[in-house]
């Protein structure tokens, strides 16, 4: 996604490029799918490093949205089994704002919904 977003980044003002980071976690069911076109099982924890042999119930998805036009472009999303710790949220947030500077995007602000383990996460990296 972030390939296409700096292919799109590049028609864009520098003014244009100042955006939000939200982030957001979800309970989803428990389903295992056979994914033809790639191969592979679908359903099994997967936070991007490596995939586990653990049935999923949770999507973490990221998503930036700029402050001066109206477009917003999902990042990224991680499958896990329960909620994501603020730990690994914290890395996550680390490698995506990374991610996003790299390919040109300016991230004035991160937003969450205010969940325990994202206000944590957040609290984490604002610490010097």
């Amino acid at each position: 996604m972030l390939d296409a977003l700096h292919h799109s980044l590049q028609k864009m003002s520098e003014e244009d490029r100042y955006c939000c980071l939200l982030f957001d976690q979800m309970s989803i069911r428990e389903n295992v799918q056979f994914n033809q076109k790639y191969d592979c099982n679908e359903g099994f924890e997967d936070l991007g490093r490596n995939r586990m042999c653990t049935f999923t119930n949770h999507a973490l998805l990221f998503m930036v949205r700029d402050l001066h036009q109206k477009w917003k472009q999902p990042v990224v999303y991680y499958l896990s089994r329960g909620s994501t710790e603020a730990e690994m949220l914290v890395q996550l947030l680390n490698e995506i704002l990374d991610a996003c500077q790299n390919v040109g995007l300016h991230v004035v602000a991160t937003v969450c919904d205010m969940g325990t383990n994202g206000v944590k996460a957040l609290n984490c990296r604002m610490r010097p």
